[in-house]
């Protein structure tokens, strides 16, 4: 048995975390005690090693921090050993999460996910995959946290990813982002609650992007919902994170689609993309931006 510290909750709380790290494919290994606390690294499969500092003390309880430059390693580490378990006390309420990706995008289209934890059974298998906020992870760890969960929950989501022109058509007629993002948050929960039809009331939530109005006022169907929207809601509540790995996963597969078909790179963001703009109109002319880039940005009217 490694001897990771010499304070005993910490120990125990480590020997944990090595378990659930391998799990994840990161080995751990003792950098040095610290004050209070012991400072490990862990290496992934590709080689990429994080260092983190794990604390305990009797008033404040456990805490991580990342040592050094951040990579996806250490946020792994970090999060998994700050992993909140479900509160027991608490009565268990089956609800769906909704979040969006590709939304300050250029290129691009906007995608948008649904998802619905129906039992605790649920809740624990999506904690003990590590789930979180997406921008929390990289895309390797997030198409294989997607993979898993539309494995494991086949039923229990729905991804909206209309094409970048259809996209550009639905902004022309609704006028406004936040209309536009309550209409596809409200189709697909909506949607998704069809599903159940046996629940008389199901609550979601969504990830305050604007008023909760945006959402309720925009699509039909949603007369079995209770739905609220939180801010920041990929750290605060766990149907939102896993929502969130959904749409991000498809937003990657969608502009790797895209990158093929138009024998391009494009740029993630909303920065550093005017000179894929310039070379794609160069290609293909201005008549086809519209099927590639969310042409009410500022940036394509610069283009």
């Amino acid at each position: 048995m490694t001897i990771w510290s010499s304070i005993p909750d910490l120990q125990e709380r480590v020997e944990l975390l090595e378990k659930q790290a391998a799990e994840h494919g990161i080995i751990l290994s003792l950098k040095k005690e610290i004050p209070y606390g012991t400072q490990i690294t862990g290496e992934d499969s590709d080689g990429i090693v994080g260092t983190v500092a794990l604390y305990f003390s009797a008033k404040k309880g456990f805490s991580a921090v990342e040592s050094g430059k951040s990579n996806p390693v250490s946020m792994e580490l970090v999060a998994l050993f700050m992993n909140k378990k479900r509160d027991d006390s608490k009565p268990f309420r089956p609800r769906i999460g909704s979040d969006e990706a590709g939304k300050g995008d250029f290129f691009g289209p906007l995608t948008a996910a649904a998802f619905f934890i129906e039992t605790r059974e649920m809740e624990d298998e999506l904690l003990a995959l590590g789930i979180r906020d997406s921008k929390k992870l990289n895309d390797k760890k997030i198409s294989e946290m997607a993979r898993q969960i539309r494995q494991k929950w086949p039923d229990h989501f729905v991804i909206i990813s209309p094409s970048v022109e259809k996209y550009n058509n639905l902004y022309s007629s609704i006028g406004n982002l936040n209309r536009l993002l309550g209409w596809m948050h409200g189709r697909i929960l909506a949607d998704l609650s069809a599903k159940f039809p046996s629940y008389p009331l199901i609550h979601a939530i969504v990830d305050k992007f604007a008023d909760e109005k945006n959402v309720t006022q925009s699509t039909g169907g949603l007369e079995r919902l209770k739905i609220s929207a939180i801010t920041h809601g990929e750290d605060a509540e766990l149907a939102i994170a896993a929502a969130s790995i959904l749409a991000r996963d498809r937003f990657v597969y969608s502009m790797k689609k895209m990158n093929e078909t138009y024998d391009m790179n494009f740029p993630l963001g909303a920065g550093m993309v005017k000179d894929a703009g310039r070379e794609f109109l160069e290609k293909f002319g201005r008549a086809k931006l519209h099927e590639v880039a969310k042409v009410h940005f500022k940036t394509a009217g610069e283009l």
